[in-house]
């Protein structure tokens, strides 16, 4: 007997179910947003694509991420031989999949065999599904915007240094400091809810009544079990689009302007989309933070210098 019920939040299966109905319904468009993306799931997803849509899928791609195989190299190559583009963003952590601009299911669930169930063993996801205003359209345009889409010449690059850490397995997988400039979207602007909104001292013993550090904690994407690991705070920072806003900021200035404290503020003014919430006490507080974030975390890649009244900044050469 059908089930007419009414629903809102869905299951596992649910999810599944709507994921697939969508792809087969979608005529113009669909693109998938999803931190992991294993190819067992994508080869799923294009049996239940009746038509030919334009298709986009994003992963994160983490150097961790296709090391720990939580995603498939074989992805790319599969889009690859669809027509389909595949971007990677770094800094993702939202799972959303978008049929035809019309309908957007969000979830817990990653395009993975775990995460829709499609094997016999799934996690335990919840979704919904929402009609998407023109609103949430352009959210979800200015997402696409962080995205670097992958060509042949980087991906073979990438698959080797992948090869490489599986051979020398290192502690911290990274890419090379090559490669990961390549990656590097160049961010212009930015939304108040990308900026940090905390001090780094406040996510190794996380308060989760504090709304600011709460916010941070889903910027980076921490789990439980990273809150007190330095190194994984560390890599989810060095990562955000606020850092990256920020060394772009300064490889355009090029040691031809006097990058301090007033001129971090000013940029920032500049770059937001959007006003600061009215409790906060203006972008000055902003930056500050992020002043602090710097000091702990990236004094590799950005030499700052404290003067009398302010203090300045700049890439080192190495990274520059």
């Amino acid at each position: 007997m059908e089930d007419n019920t009414e629903r809102n939040i869905y299951s596992n299966e649910e999810f599944q179910a709507l994921v697939a109905d969508c792809s087969e319904k979608a005529r113009v468009s669909i693109t998938v947003f999803s931190a992991f993306i294993k190819l067992n799931a994508i080869k799923w997803l294009d049996q239940h694509i009746s038509t030919r849509p334009e298709i986009k899928i994003i992963a994160r791609w983490r150097p961790e991420d296709l090391a720990f195989k939580a995603s498939d190299l074989e992805v790319y190559e599969f889009c690859q031989a669809r027509g389909w583009r595949f971007g990677i963003d770094v800094s993702l952590h939202s799972k959303a999949f978008i049929f035809d601009s019309s309908s957007v299911l969000l979830g817990s669930a990653n395009l993975t065999d775990r995460g829709l169930s499609i094997s016999n063993e799934g996690n335990l996801e919840m979704g919904t599904v929402i009609k998407p205003t023109i609103a949430d359209l352009e959210r979800l345009k200015t997402l696409e915007e962080k995205v670097f889409w992958m060509n042949d010449d980087i991906y073979n690059e990438l698959a080797l240094e992948v090869k490489g850490m599986n051979i020398d397995r290192p502690k911290i997988p990274s890419w090379s400091p090559e490669l990961s400039k390549r990656l590097e979207p160049a961010v212009e602007f930015l939304w108040v809810n990308e900026l940090l909104h905390s001090s780094p001292e406040s996510l190794l013993w996380p308060d989760f009544d504090d709304s600011d550090q709460l916010h941070d904690i889903n910027l980076l994407g921490l789990v439980i079990g990273s809150y007190q690991d330095e190194t994984a705070i560390k890599r989810a920072f060095l990562t955000s689009r606020m850092y990256l806003w920020f060394k772009f900021q300064l490889a355009k200035e090029d040691g031809n302007s006097y990058t301090n404290f007033g001129w971090l503020t000013e940029k920032l003014h500049n770059a937001l989309l959007d006003d600061p919430p009215p409790q906060r006490s203006g972008i000055k507080q902003y930056v500050a933070d992020f002043v602090e974030w710097l000091k702990e975390f990236a004094v590799e890649e950005i030499e700052i210098t404290n003067h009398q009244r302010t203090i300045s900044f700049n890439l080192k050469r190495s990274t520059s």
